[in-house]
């Protein structure tokens, strides 16, 4: 069967489709083993081989459909949790470095897109943060004065800026922020990482992993890719390592608003609302128009009735913008990982000496990123690059408890679906799915176009929880640690590296408490 994505399509997927890689059909061998072909994944090849590593990239689906093409690619020094809270949380030396990473990332990019003449519409530009309704005016000068701390370059407060498309309100201005068509981006990135020697195969989910006596990789299709180090860029990490425990799954949804050529002047923005929105434009060169992208309405992964975010995006929009589009272009969601101490995760995987990982991004995906690149290549090499303890996915910071106690109690309050009732397939739509009771067991059904039922296991193979039917994108989403699945099954997001079982694959009880709940398949 086909890899079957999520339904809906970003712009950047509708606007540059990207050519077919080929599937790995082979047993090979390599020096770094990198599995996730995202941004993550193809940068950290690109600086790799520019120390001469022989690479080999795996992606589980096609490469336009990860998460990378789900992105509205803001590149911004202007950290996403705010530089006021990462005080509190880290002091402001620590503060800095971040800070400072992040900044010199966007410079990463910017060299890249030079050295290799990458035409991608990078773009430097203005970010402003304004204001929520929820928020103390009194928020956006404590804000000023830690990004001044941390050593942001013209940034500036003020109560209005008379250059932005709406009125903001009080608002902060960070300068040099950045822009980038993701997509035309990984092109060239592909491109120059092809003609460096580096080999990147797409349909080739990995299924397991091993570091004992040998490390190696193996494809669902049982193919091993033999190599010195392995790289995880999946987004949600895959290893048994509980990361999963210190950051939280969130979808979030995006627009893209059809306006006049020129009508606006390219910015970013992002507000401070707890469900956040973000807005840029981008310019397409062969059309007589431009595009507004807003985007938001963040949520818990399998949470908050996903059918009425684009709806309340949409009101969002009208009410704060005061602006309306006769033509809505694309409408499409994706995934992030929150940290619950708002750094990535990114370094060598906890108890593990050849394996490293790259996963709570944020709302810094580009730029966190290219900071993996930098940072995990010097670890391949035994170097100790100073962010090293910044961004290390063994820490733990206790002045997040709070953030930390809250998100997993969300997590295990998922598991009382075990024992609520769920829905009937006699009710079931076309194109739908629902969780129903078969004895003691949960079961997924998916009812196509022409009326056949497709059922599967409900237990998400990752750490037993129940998954649920996402209607806008007609998937499988785990609201326990982030697990999605196509409507047949198929693993699309980790942590989860298989598929939902087949309906005469269950066994004759289900799970009766956590701890028989099991890790993915893996040997590490």
């Amino acid at each position: 069967m086909a890899f079957i994505q999520q339904k809906t399509q970003s712009l950047w997927q509708k606007d540059c489709p990207l050519p077919a890689m080929p599937q790995l059909n082979s047993s090979l061998e390599t020096d770094v083993c990198i599995v996730g072909a995202g941004v993550a994944g193809l940068l950290c090849a690109y600086e790799l081989l520019q120390h001469e590593y022989r690479v080999i990239v795996l992606e589980r689906g096609p490469l336009e459909k990860n998460e990378t093409g789900f992105t509205t690619a803001h590149l911004s020094d202007a950290l996403d949790d705010g530089f006021d809270h990462m005080l509190n949380l880290h002091g402001a030396e620590k503060l800095k470095l971040f800070y400072q990473s992040h900044r010199s990332a966007i410079n990463l990019i910017e060299k890249i897109v030079h050295d290799e003449n990458i035409d991608c519409d990078f773009q430097r530009l203005s970010g402003y943060l304004f204001l929520s309704p929820d928020k103390d005016p009194s928020f956006l000068g404590k804000e000023y004065e830690a990004a001044v701390l941390a050593g942001a370059q013209g940034v500036k407060l003020s109560s209005e800026f008379p250059e932005t498309f709406f009125r903001t309100g009080p608002a902060l201005r960070f300068e040099n922020q950045a822009q980038i068509h993701p997509l035309k981006f990984i092109k060239g990135l592909v491109e120059a990482i092809q003609k460096k020697g580096g080999q990147v195969f797409e349909h080739s989910n990995v299924e397991e992993f091993s570091e004992k006596n040998e490390t190696f990789v193996i494809t669902e299709r049982g193919h091993r890719v033999d190599c010195h180090s392995i790289i995880l860029a999946t987004n949600g990490p895959t290893t048994s390592n509980k990361i999963y425990l210190k950051q939280a799954a969130y979808r979030t949804y995006c627009l893209a608003l059809k306006i006049r050529k020129g009508g606006l002047k390219p910015a970013l923005y992002w507000d401070t609302q707890e469900s956040y929105h973000y807005i840029r434009t981008v310019s397409l060169a062969d059309k007589d128009y431009d595009v507004l992208i807003v985007g938001g309405e963040d949520h818990r992964v399998g949470e908050n009735n996903p059918e009425k975010a684009f709806e309340r995006l949409y009101a969002w929009i009208n009410q704060r913008l005061e602006f309306t589009s006769s033509e809505i272009l694309a409408s499409w969601s994706g995934q992030l990982l929150e940290p619950v101490d708002g750094m990535a995760f990114i370094g060598r995987s906890p108890g593990l000496k050849n394996t490293y990982i790259i996963t709570g991004d944020s709302g810094h995906g580009f730029t966190h990123s290219a900071i993996a690149s930098k940072l995990i290549t010097g670890l391949i090499q035994g170097e100790h690059p100073e962010l090293a303890k910044i961004y290390d996915p063994n820490r733990f910071t206790l002045k997040a408890m709070k953030d930390y106690l809250s998100e997993n109690t969300n997590t295990l309050q998922q598991y009382a679906d075990w024992v609520l009732p769920h829905g009937s397939i006699e009710t079931l739509g076309f194109d739908e799915g629902c969780v129903v009771n078969r004895g003691l067991h949960k079961v997924a059904v998916y009812k196509n176009e022409e009326g056949r039922l497709f059922k599967m296991s409900a237990t998400c193979p990752h750490m037993g929880g129940l998954v649920k039917w996402n209607s806008v994108e007609k998937t499988w989403d785990c609201p326990c640690h982030g697990s999605r699945f196509n409507k047949y099954g198929g693993s699309l997001h980790s942590p989860a590296t298989t598929g939902l079982k087949p309906l005469e694959e269950l066994s004759d009880s289900a799970p009766e408490n956590l701890n028989d709940l099991r890790e993915p398949k893996s040997k590490i």
